[in-house]
C-alpha cells in the first residue's frame, strides 16, 4: 500500500513537471512570435511611406494615412476590456469554473462589440459630414465616406472579433496559437497596402481590399476561438456593465501611452520649430530598447499572472526570476542600441545624424532607468493592478509635458529628451518601486534585495551610457560587461529556491 502511494506521488510529480516544461516551451515560442510581430511592424513602417508615396504621390499617401488615422479612433472602444479579460480568463482557466470562464468571455465580447459599434457609427457619420477628400483621388464625397466606413468596420471587427479571440486563446493558455494568429494579422495589416499599391491599385481600391482582407482574417480568428470556449450545462451570468466597470483600471492604462507618445511631440513642435525633426528620431532610436522589452512583456505577463497571484506556491521565486530576467533583457536591449545607433543613424538620417546622436544618450539614460521600473510594471500588470500602472505612467507623462514647456524653448531637442528622462526618474521609478514593494509584501516577501540589485545594474548602465556619449565603443564594451554579469547572476538566482 505504501509503495502504491509512493508510485502515485512520483507519477503526479512527473506529470506536473512535464506540464510545466510544456508551458515554458509555449511561453518561449510565444515570446519569439511577439518579438517577430514588433520586428514586422518596424519593417512595414519603414516600407509603407516609400512605396505609397512613389505610387500615389504625396496627396494620395497623406489622404490614405489620414483616413486610417481617423478610423483607428474606434480602437479606443477597447476601453481596457481586452487586458482585463485576458487576465481574468487566465486565472479562471486554472480553476474548475468552466461556466464562469464562458460567462466572462461572453460578457467581454458584448462589451467590446457594444462600445465599438457605437463609436463606428459616430465616426462614420462625422466623417461623411465634415471631411472632404481631394477630387483628384476620390471621385465623390459619397465614395470617400463609403471607403472610410469600410475601413472603420474592419477595425471594429479587429477589436470585437480579433481582440476577443486573442484574449480567449491566451487566457486559455494557448500562447503560441494566440501570438501566431496576432503575428499573421499584423503582417496582413502592414503589408497589404504597400503590396496593393505596388501592384497598381489606387488609394480607394487598395483601402477597400485592405479592409475586406482584415475582416476575413479577424472573423476567421473569432470562429476558431469560439470553439475553445468550454461547453457547460450550468449558467453563470455576468453583465456587460460589470465587466466594463472591472476593466476601468486597464482603460486608464490604454490611454496613458498616447498621452506621452502623442502629446509631448505635439507640444514641443508648437514651442520651437525644428525640435521634433531631431527629437523624435532620437527618441525612436534610443527607445528601441523598450520595443524589445514590451514585446517580451506582451508574451509573458499572462503566464506570470498565474504564478504570482497571492496564495500560489513559489510565487516569490517566480517573481525574483522574472525580475532578474527582465532587468537583464532591458540592459541587453540598451547594449544592442549602443552598438547599432552609431552605424544606422548616418545611413537613416545623413543630414541630421550628428544632431540626433547628441540626443540619443539622454534617451538611453531614460531606458537605463527602466531596468529598475520595467520589472515593477510587469509585476503590477500581472497582478491585475492596471489602474495603478496607469496612474504611474500618466503621472510621468504629465510631468514630461510640464518639463517640455519649460525646457524646449531653451534647449530644443535636448530639452525634449531631458523632459522625458526626468519624468521617468522623478515619477515612474520611485512610484513603481513603492507599488512593487507593497505587492511583494502581500506575497510574504521583501522587494528590497531584488530592487537593490536592479538599482546597482542601473547605476552601472548609466555609467556606460555616459562614457558612450563621448566614446561610443568604450561605452558599448562596458555595457557588454555589465550585461554578461547581470545575465550570470540572473541565471544563478533562478536556480535557487
Amino acid at each position: 500500500m505504501r509503495a502504491d502511494r509512493h508510485a502515485r506521488w512520483y507519477q503526479d510529480e512527473r506529470d506536473m513537471t512535464q506540464a510545466s516544461d510544456a508551458a515554458a516551451k509555449q511561453v518561449r515560442i510565444a515570446t519569439l512570435l511577439s518579438i517577430g510581430s514588433v520586428g514586422g511592424s518596424v519593417l512595414t513602417q519603414l516600407l509603407t511611406p516609400r512605396v505609397l508615396q512613389d505610387r500615389w504621390g504625396d496627396a494620395g499617401y497623406e489622404w490614405a494615412i489620414a483616413l486610417q488615422g481617423i478610423a483607428s479612433v474606434v480602437l479606443v472602444a477597447d476601453a481596457g476590456i481586452q487586458a482585463y479579460l485576458t487576465r481574468e480568463l487566465a486565472l479562471l482557466h486554472d480553476s474548475p469554473q468552466a461556466a464562469k470562464f464562458r460567462a466572462v468571455a461572453t460578457a467581454g465580447l458584448r462589451g467590446l462589440a457594444s462600445t465599438g459599434l457605437v463609436l463606428t457609427v459616430l465616426l462614420s457619420v462625422a466623417f461623411a459630414m465634415l471631411v472632404r477628400a481631394p477630387t483628384s483621388i476620390v471621385a465623390s464625397r459619397t465614395l470617400a465616406a463609403g471607403v472610410f466606413a469600410l475601413v472603420t468596420v474592419s477595425l471594429f471587427t479587429s477589436l470585437a472579433c480579433g481582440g476577443w479571440a486573442t484574449a480567449v486563446l491566451v487566457g486559455s493558455a494557448r500562447y503560441v496559437r494566440g501570438h501566431l494568429e496576432a503575428l499573421v494579422r499584423n503582417l496582413v495589416a502592414g503589408l497589404s497596402l504597400p503590396l496593393l499599391a505596388y501592384l497598381g491599385a489606387g488609394p480607394v481600391r487598395a483601402l477597400a481590399l485592405y479592409a475586406c482582407g482584415l475582416m476575413v482574417v479577424d472573423l476567421a480568428r473569432f470562429a476558431g476561438a469560439s470553439r475553445v470556449l468550454p461547453r457547460t450545462t450550468t449558467d453563470s451570468p455576468m453583465s456587460m456593465r460589470e465587466i466594463m466597470w472591472q476593466a476601468r483600471g486597464s482603460f486608464l492604462l490604454s490611454l496613458s501611452g498616447p498621452v506621452q507618445t502623442g502629446l509631448q511631440p505635439a507640444v514641443a513642435a508648437q514651442l520651437l520649430a525644428g525640435t521634433i525633426a531631431v527629437g523624435v528620431p532620437a527618441r525612436t532610436m534610443g527607445s528601441a530598447a523598450r520595443l524589445l522589452t514590451n514585446a517580451v512583456i506582451n508574451a509573458i505577463w499572462v503566464p506570470l499572472a498565474r504564478q504570482v497571484a497571492p496564495g500560489r506556491p513559489n510565487a516569490q521565486h517566480a517573481w525574483r526570476t522574472a525580475s532578474g530576467r527582465m532587468a537583464t533583457l532591458q540592459l541587453a536591449a540598451i547594449t544592442f542600441v549602443m552598438l547599432v545607433a552609431p552605424i544606422v543613424t548616418p545611413l537613416w538620417l545623413p543630414n541630421k545624424h550628428a544632431a540626433v546622436m547628441r540626443v540619443v544618450p539622454i534617451f538611453l539614460l531614460e531606458q537605463a532607468c527602466y531596468i529598475c521600473a520595467a520589472p515593477s510594471l510587469l509585476l503590477l500588470q500581472s497582478a491585475g493592478q492596471f489602474g495603478r500602472v496607469a496612474m504611474v505612467q500618466l503621472g510621468g507623462a504629465l510631468v514630461s509635458l510640464v518639463l517640455t514647456i519649460f525646457l524646449v524653448p531653451t534647449y530644443s531637442a535636448l530639452g525634449f529628451a531631458i523632459a522625458s528622462a526626468l519624468s521617468t526618474v522623478l515619477i515612474v521609478v520611485p512610484a513603481s518601486a513603492l507599488l512593487e514593494r507593497a505587492y511583494v509584501h502581500t506575497l510574504g516577501g521583501s522587494a528590497g534585495p531584488v530592487f537593490g540589485l536592479r538599482l546597482l545594474i542601473t547605476l552601472s548602465t548609466v555609467g556606460a551610457v555616459v562614457v558612450f556619449s563621448a566614446r561610443p565603443l568604450t561605452g558599448f564594451c562596458l555595457a557588454c560587461i555589465t550585461t554578461l554579469a547581470s545575465a550570470a547572476f540572473s541565471l544563478r538566482s533562478s536556480r535557487e529556491r
